[in-house]
Order: C-alpha cells, then structure tokens, then sequence
C-alpha cells in the first residue's frame, strides 16, 4: 500500500471485505478498504502462507488475480503467464458454441484498479487466486462512509480489523509433536496434505542420506498464519 500519510477527510467510502482459507468455508481475515485504495493495495495486504513458503524458497511473487463480476483482474510478472489463460480460452469455446453464460468473461490488468472503479455486490462471492492454484473467496459485506470513530489516515488502510487464531498441526504419524512439514501426495495416509514432524518424515519417507523414498511427494515447510505474525512483528 502506499505511505501515504494524509487524513482521510470527509466523503470517503469504506468497505469490509472478508478473505477466506483457502478450500475452507472460514474467514480467515477481514479488511477495511477506501474507495481509493486499489485492488494491488488489498493484494498486497492479504496474508497467506503460501507466500512465505514460496519466498523462503527462493520464489518471487507470481501471477494473481482478482475475479469480480465476470472480470479477471490480473497481476503478471515479465515472463509469466496470466492465470485465466486457459479460463478465458474455455470461455470464448463456449461462447461459439452459443453458450452465452461466459460471454462476458475479460482479463484486464490490476494495477491501477481502484474501488471506486468497480461494480460490486455485497455478499456475492468473488475470488483472489495466487501462488498458480491457490485461491480464497473473497466478499464484500458492508460499504459505508468513513465517520469519527474510524482510524482518521490513508496509509492505515487496508486496515486488517479480524484475524482468525488458527490452530496448529500436530504429526498425522506421532500425534505428539507439532507438525513442521506439509506434505502432498503421501501413500500412506488418506489426508492430503498431511501434516508430519521432522522424525516421522524422516522415519517413514525417507532413506538414510535423508531424501525422499517417493520422489512423487511434494514436502514444504508448515507455516501457520502465527509464523506470520511474529514475522510482521520482527
């Protein structure tokens, strides 16, 4: 967002917006957003763990999107692909073959996107998609003006009022120590992903110079939304 320190003033427009868990009927965090602020500002705001897995590994923020009414507002990185690519193409196929449900369907560029720019619905069901496959329902549920009791500068917002307490992992194989890798693709349980300690993982899925045995899995590290918060407070 930017470090814009100047009073909000009067007229201004609020809007509450609620991000969901990924896959997962929750809240995970609410927001208050001006009609100014713009639709990277709430990007870059929205917390997610994917993303820290994905920077402590050496990846830079990749292409996302915001879709809202029928629109793919998209943000994508210098030698990367849009997202809806093959949403759209799906799209203009059966708009030809005179299904007129996804004529409307466009991409255009997010940034510069601002609020005060959209057509929005409180309590329609959006989505923020990031990380290729990662994506959140996002919802509008309120719009007001801006009044006395409301933090009074720009560069508060987006202002995240509500975090969910998520509750930490324990090792799907032990259940007794918390869990520190999320694996995908594990045959050996029905859970997927599944949640292990280091000794577990080690035991169960690996050989004794420590890599996998199923080259098939995909293990990254857990990190849980409180490994973000003492980031932020670091």
């Amino acid at each position: 967002a930017s470090c814009n320190s100047e009073p909000l003033g009067e007229g201004k427009a609020l809007l509450r917006v609620s991000v969901f868990f990924p896959e997962k009927p929750e809240v995970k965090e609410e927001l208050l957003v001006l009609s100014s602020n713009t639709l990277v500002d709430l990007q870059e705001r929205i917390t997610c763990s994917v993303d820290k897995i994905l920077v402590d590994h050496g990846y830079q923020f990749g292409a996302s999107y915001f879709f809202i009414e029928n629109t793919f507002y998209e943000h994508v990185p210098p030698g990367e692909t849009p997202l809806s690519t093959e949403i759209i193409k799906f799209a203009r196929k059966k708009e030809m073959e005179g299904d007129n449900f996804f004529a409307n369907y466009k991409s255009v560029p997010m940034r510069g996107v601002k609020f005060s720019d959209l057509r929005i619905r409180l309590g329609c069901h959006y989505h923020y998609c990031h990380a290729i496959n990662d994506r959140h329902v996002v919802i509008f549920t309120d719009i007001r003006y801006i009044n006395e009791t409301d933090v009074q500068e720009v560069a508060a917002y987006p202002l995240i009022v509500f975090r969910a307490q998520e509750s930490v992992a324990s090792c799907c194989a032990c259940d007794a120590e918390i869990a520190t890798k999320i694996v995908y693709g594990d045959k050996f349980t029905i859970d997927n992903p599944a949640y292990y300690c280091n000794g577990c993982l080690d035991l169960l899925h690996c050989n004794e110079e420590g890599k996998l045995l199923d080259k098939s899995m995909r293990v990254y590290p857990y990190v849980t939304y409180l490994d973000l918060e003492e980031d932020e407070q670091d």
